[in-house]
C-alpha cells in the first residue's frame, strides 16, 4: 500500500483507512471507536488490527491499487519521455515507506 499508516496515527491524521473505517459504523459505533482510539493512541498495533479485522486495509490497497492504474493508463496519452518520468512517480509515490 505504500507509505506506513503507523506515523499518521501517532501524529493524528485522518488517514484514508481511518476514513473508511468511521465510515463503516453506526452512531453508537462511532463514539465507541473514537473511544478505542484516544485509549490506544499510543497502541498503533491494536489499531492497525482493528483496521485489519475490519476488512478496511484490503480496502484501501485496492483503492490506491485502481487509482495507480487509472494514473498509469491515461500517461499513455503523454508525450513518450514525460510519461516515463510521471509513470516513474507513480510507482514511487505507490511504493513509498515514509
Amino acid at each position: 500500500m505504500g507509505k506506513s499508516l503507523d506515523s499518521d496515527i501517532v501524529s493524528g491524521k485522518k488517514t484514508f483507512p481511518l476514513i473508511l473505517r468511521f465510515e463503516q459504523l453506526s452512531d453508537v459505533e462511532k463514539t465507541s471507536f473514537l473511544t478505542f482510539m484516544k485509549e490506544n493512541v499510543n497502541n498503533r498495533s491494536a489499531i492497525i488490527d482493528d483496521l485489519t479485522r475490519s476488512g478496511v486495509i484490503d480496502e484501501t490497497a485496492a483503492t490506491i491499487g485502481g487509482l495507480n492504474k487509472i494514473a498509469l493508463d491515461r500517461l499513455s496519452d503523454f508525450p513518450e519521455k514525460l510519461a516515463e518520468h510521471l509513470k516513474f512517480l507513480v510507482l514511487m509515490i505507490a511504493k513509498r515507506q515514509h
